[in-house]
């Protein structure tokens, strides 16, 4: 767990992982980053009551995002990790006991999460399913690269497998998602069809606080910087690479600016996407070359009628060649 500026949010947060019923051992590491309220002296209140549940790591001075995530990742010691951010909590006790079952039991199983609701500050539920229409069972490579599906309060991942944190700080503003893509490269991921998380909407959110034009460019920023991203892994851990990545990211990067109204920082992605894939389909043009050939001749572009309109208008629906891919005559992974 990372915390900053949590302090109500914290204790639920905290109560809500002593709450798990489980047949084995588990330890909350909660790295607190120098917050200015009142969240520190709350982490140091449970890590005393609880010692042998609670271990609270208490820098100096703030680290950041990446370096927090980073100190408390290296100061776990299971062989499961699950996460969950101290403005966040679990709505189910069975939460970690079931995930665990799914890890040991699907076979190469590197990461499983669930659904989620998504709550205001108050704690009143906003969106009833962050997943839906999702259903049960494997995700591909494909699907995670194409949307950010998975609620972070509702993974589970294997420890051992997760990519290097300073290498994903070096490449990405956010931290989770491509650390999910990443994880689906070395294995299989599970989506299981129960909610187990809260997800919160707040205006201290990391996100949350974002316009949503903000939201769109780093959302074009991490397909920009996903190609490098894994072929990083693959120099580094030797894991896989995927063929048709680029195509699906140079694409997913000009849909994002499109619709989030940045469409003029896309002429440069729209030029490589008209020319990428254009050669990998073989001289077909690819599915988006109008739109594409809109956004470089400085044409404005409305945001398209299939980028998805539930909850932020950043986030487009890829899902629906995914489910098909006969549909965009993709290649698979190989």
């Amino acid at each position: 767990m990372i915390a900053y500026n949590h302090e109500k949010y914290i204790s639920q947060a905290i109560e809500s992982v002593l709450a798990q019923e489980t047949e084995f051992p588990f330890e909350l590491v909660i790295g607190e980053d120098c917050s200015t309220d009142g969240t520190r002296a709350l982490v140091e209140h449970y890590a005393s009551k609880y010692p042998k549940a609670v271990r609270a790591l208490l820098p100096e001075k703030n680290l950041g995002m990446h370096k927090n995530s980073a100190s408390v990742e290296a100061a776990c010691r299971g062989e499961y990790m699950a996460f969950l951010e101290g403005d966040d909590y679990w709505i189910t006790s069975s939460k970690l006991a079931q995930q665990v079952e799914i890890m040991e039991n699907v076979e190469d199983c590197q990461l499983t999460f669930t659904d989620a609701v998504a709550v205001n500050a108050e704690g009143d539920i906003q969106v009833e399913s962050m997943t839906s229409p999702q259903e049960e069972g494997f995700l591909t490579t494909e699907a995670l690269v194409s949307h950010n599906l998975i609620p972070s309060a509702t993974a589970m991942v294997r420890r051992q497998a997760l990519p290097s944190r300073s290498l994903v700080a070096d490449c990405f503003a956010m931290g989770d998602w491509p650390t999910w893509v990443a994880l689906s490269l070395r294995g299989s991921v599970f989506f299981s069809d129960r909610k187990t998380g809260a997800y919160r909407l707040h205006a201290g959110g990391v996100w949350g606080s974002l316009l949503g034009s903000e939201q769109g460019t780093r959302i074009a920023a991490f397909y920009r910087n996903l190609p490098n991203f894994v072929d990083r892994l693959n120099v580094s851990y030797g894991w896989p690479t995927v063929d048709w990545l680029k195509s699906l990211c140079l694409e997913c990067e000009l849909l994002a600016l499109v619709n989030c109204g940045q469409w003029r920082q896309g002429r440069w992605p729209a030029a490589n996407y008209l020319l990428h894939s254009t050669w990998r389909r073989r001289g077909a043009l690819p599915p988006y070359w109008r739109l594409a050939a809109r956004v470089l001749l400085g044409f404005p572009s409305k945001p398209l009628l299939d980028l998805e309109r539930k909850g932020s208008s950043t986030r487009p629906r890829y899902l629906d060649y995914c489910d098909k891919p006969g549909k965009r005559d993709r290649p698979t992974t190989p």
